[in-house]
C-alpha cells in the first residue's frame, strides 16, 4: 500500500508541476506588472487620506506608467509601513525622509525627490522658532510614531509623547496632555476644524526636508528608471502641472 501511494504521490506532483509550468507564464502575460506602495494612515478615514495625496499619486502614476508599472496604494500605520517594505510585504513607501535610512538601510531610496514637507507646531499659544528644535526644549510634545525626522530632531529635554493617529495626537492636544504638537503642515489642516479654532499651526517652520519614494531591495534596479522618469517629468512641464493642480 505505501508502495502505491508513493507512485500515486509521485505521479500527482508530476501533473502538479506540469499544470504550473504551463499555467503561470500565462497568467503573467496577462497581468501588468504592478508595485505597491505603502501611503501613511494617520487615522483619518480612507477617502480624505487619498484626497490629501491626491497630487502624490497621480504624480507616481504617471512616473510607474512611464517605467511600464501599475501603481497600487495602501494605507498603512505609520510606524508600521517601512517594516512591511524591508520584510517584503510591501514593494515600497510612497513619501519618506532620508533619515530613514540609518535604521532601514537596505531600503532603496528613488533618488528624485517628490515633495517638500514642511515641519510645523501646532498648539493653543503662539511659539518662538526662531531657536529651531531647541524652542520646545523642556516644553511637553506630542508627535506621530514611525515619523523619523521627527523623533530624531526633538530635544531630549521636551517631555514626549508618541501616538500612532492623528486623532490620538489631536487628542492629546485637547485634553491639554501636551502643550505642542509638531507634524507636516500638510496633516495640521484637520486640526483647524469648527471643533478647534483656539489651535494655531505656526508661521514659522521647525525644518523643510525633502521626501522620497523607498523601494525594497528586490526592486533595486526599478529605482534608477523611476528617478529618470520623475526627472523627464520635471523637465517636460508634467510635474508641475499636476502640482498645481
Amino acid at each position: 500500500m505505501d508502495s502505491y501511494l508513493s507512485e500515486a504521490l509521485y505521479r500527482f506532483s508530476r501533473i502538479f508541476v506540469v499544470l504550473c509550468f504551463v499555467c503561470l507564464p500565462i497568467e503573467r502575460v496577462a497581468a501588468e506588472p504592478s508595485i505597491t506602495l505603502a501611503m501613511p494612515d494617520i487615522g483619518e478615514n480612507k477617502n480624505r487620506n487619498i484626497r490629501k495625496a491626491q497630487s502624490l499619486i497621480t504624480l507616481l502614476n504617471e512616473a510607474f506608467r512611464r517605467t511600464g508599472y501599475e501603481l497600487n496604494i495602501v494605507l498603512l500605520p505609520y510606524d508600521r509601513s517601512l517594516k512591511m517594505v524591508e520584510a517584503g510585504l510591501v514593494d515600497g513607501d510612497l513619501i519618506r525622509t532620508s533619515s530613514i535610512e540609518a535604521q532601514y538601510p537596505d531600503l532603496i531610496r528613488v533618488s528624485e525627490p517628490i515633495y517638500e514637507i514642511d515641519l510645523v507646531v501646532v498648539s493653543y499659544a503662539p511659539i518662538d522658532l526662531s531657536a529651531g528644535w531647541n524652542a520646545l526644549s523642556g516644553k511637553s510634545v506630542g508627535y506621530l510614531l514611525g515619523a523619523k525626522v521627527i523623533e530624531e530632531n526633538l530635544p531630549d529635554t521636551a517631555v514626549l509623547t508618541g501616538v500612532k493617529t492623528a486623532k490620538q495626537l489631536l487628542d492629546l492636544l485637547t485634553k491639554k496632555r501636551v502643550d505642542y504638537a509638531v507634524m507636516s503642515r500638510s496633516f495640521s489642516q484637520p486640526f483647524l476644524g469648527d471643533n478647534n479654532t483656539s489651535l494655531i499651526v505656526s508661521e514659522q517652520s521647525l525644518t523643510t526636508v525633502q521626501s522620497f519614494v523607498y523601494l525594497n531591495e528586490r526592486h533595486a534596479e526599478l529605482a534608477p528608471r523611476l528617478a529618470k522618469a520623475l526627472r523627464g517629468m520635471k523637465k517636460d512641464g508634467v510635474f508641475q502641472r499636476i502640482i498645481e493642480q
